[in-house]
């Protein structure tokens, strides 16, 4: 419960007040996959609920601002801070200095203003039947990858910074569990499609890991936020080339 009560205090801008050290953040990461799946279930909710009243594309624009909102845009930073430092310089040390500098560059909001249209064109053009499976397995797969992510990289600064006590401090029994939580969420939910998605996010995982691991030797907090973005984008696209 410890750590389903600090992944939902990190994960959501609601205010536990719970406290952890570095490992156990790492730990919490066990529970990521059920922390999305409570954020999919919100916006199944809201969904049935707005659908009545509203276009549907309207409706889709209040999910993603939802989503953002309730995560306090955490993950939407990750992804322009690294946009902004990859796009801002060659040099490791200069990538860092950028990513970790608050002020959004061009880039990065361009970047990330054809992330949030990817999204809500794909909720638009996702049926009926398949919409349900999409908005729960979209923050689940997401959140399922940056775990996968922080167990195989290592970090990239040599300072402390917001994503090394989840690189440090994730342990493979955490791991396990998560995956296994997100592999059971697929299948129930999503069913085959939902399997290939979790799948295919697994595998891309180590390419981007990769890619890090030579870009900056390692891994960073905005990266792993990054990544959940990208999966998030990458699950919905799954579900329409599939269904």
């Amino acid at each position: 419960m410890k750590r389903l009560l600090t992944a939902f205090s990190f994960l959501t801008i609601v205010p536990l007040q719970t406290r952890s050290d570095g490992d156990g953040l790492g730990r919490s990461m066990a529970a990521f996959p059920i922390i999305g799946l409570l954020l999919g279930a919100m916006l199944v909710g809201v969904d049935w609920l707005l659908t009545p009243v509203f276009d549907e594309g309207l409706v889709n624009i209040l999910l993603i601002t939802l989503l953002a909102f309730i995560t306090g845009g955490l993950h939407l930073d990750g992804f322009m801070d690294t946009v902004d430092g990859l796009k801002g310089s060659r040099d490791k040390k200069k990538i860092l200095e950028i990513m970790r500098d608050s002020r959004t560059g061009a880039m990065g909001a361009m970047a990330v203003v054809m992330l949030l249209l990817i999204k809500w064109e794909a909720l638009n053009s996702i049926d009926d039947d398949t919409k349900v499976a999409a908005l729960l397995l979209m923050p689940m797969i997401g959140r399922y990858a940056m775990a996968e992510l922080a167990f195989i990289s290592p970090y990239a600064r040599e300072s402390a910074g917001i994503g090394r006590p989840f690189t440090d401090g994730l342990t493979i029994t955490a791991l396990i569990f998560a995956f296994i939580t997100a592999f059971a969420a697929a299948f129930i939910f999503g069913k085959i499609t939902g399997i290939i998605a979790l799948l295919a996010v697994a595998l891309i995982i180590f390419l981007w890991s990769a890619y890090f691991k030579r870009k900056l030797n390692g891994i960073t907090g905005d990266v792993l936020g990054a990544l959940n973005e990208t999966t998030e984008v990458l699950v919905l696209l799954l579900f329409l080339a599939v269904t």
